[in-house]
């Protein structure tokens, strides 16, 4: 058996794992339609861009597996706020685009190196993923102690703490409806005119609003659920 060069080093990492829904109906239909292939093209272009993002802010570690993301980033107790911001202003960018996302945030141990995930961080955040349901990113316990402790009384970003609100059954999550985000870096900062979106959340509610209404007409009632979640979102953030 050949020797071990390297060992397998945990670190404690604040962990999130986003999953594109509908994403293997999209793959089976752009064998013969078009229009789904341009749909795909589109998600291979918002991956590198999130990527070269990422490297770009040395924030950090992307991976991208089919319809999953996967991102890491070290220290929690400095880099919690930045995984926020980063995950919902793509979560925010894919619905743009028609893709809702469903994701879980953690922090706990794991190995991230390139694309090699390994860890019980990873095990959380996917059964976060999964107990989610509707397209949302909840946070868990251990995301939401380093999330609160942002806002301390002598903190110097009190308006931010809106990204996250409570659902009506108790789960944190990421509100990518919130007119807070246009606290967050703006986007033609650090991205061409070719991958903007509305600042406002006037503009980009009406932006997603037709991919919404597609959603909720769905044959499918498990499918229209999901979307009809966002529009009562959406509504809400309309006041």
């Amino acid at each position: 058996m050949p020797e071990l060069t390297k060992t397998l080093d945990y670190t404690k990492r604040v962990f999130t794992f986003l999953d594109i829904l509908g994403f293997g109906k999209l793959v089976e239909r752009s064998a013969h339609d078009k229009a789904a292939r341009a749909l795909l093209s589109q998600f291979v272009d918002a991956d590198r861009v999130f990527s070269e993002f990422m490297n770009m802010m040395q924030l950090g570690t992307p991976s991208f597996f089919s319809d999953s993301i996967l991102l890491s980033m070290a220290k929690p107790e400095h880099s919690t706020l930045y995984m926020i911001r980063e995950i919902g202003m793509l979560a925010r960018y894919l619905l743009f685009m028609g893709f809702a996302t469903r994701g879980g945030i953690t922090v706990g141990a794991v190995h991230h190196e390139g694309n090699v995930v390994v860890g019980p961080a990873m095990i959380s955040a996917y059964k976060l993923e999964q107990r989610a349901n509707y397209p949302r990113v909840i946070l868990d316990e251990s995301a939401m102690e380093y999330w609160s402790d942002e806002f301390r009384p002598d903190c110097a970003h009190p308006e931010l703490q809106g990204w996250v609100k409570r659902d009506c059954d108790g789960e944190w999550f990421i509100d990518i409806f919130s007119p807070l985000w246009a606290h967050a870096l703006p986007m033609g900062v650090i991205m061409d005119a070719a991958h903007l979106i509305p600042d406002t959340s006037a503009e980009f509610n009406k932006a997603v609003l037709p991919h919404i209404a597609k959603g909720c007409a769905d044959t499918d009632p498990r499918v229209r659920a999901k979307w009809q979640w966002l529009a009562s979102q959406c509504k809400a953030s309309n006041g």
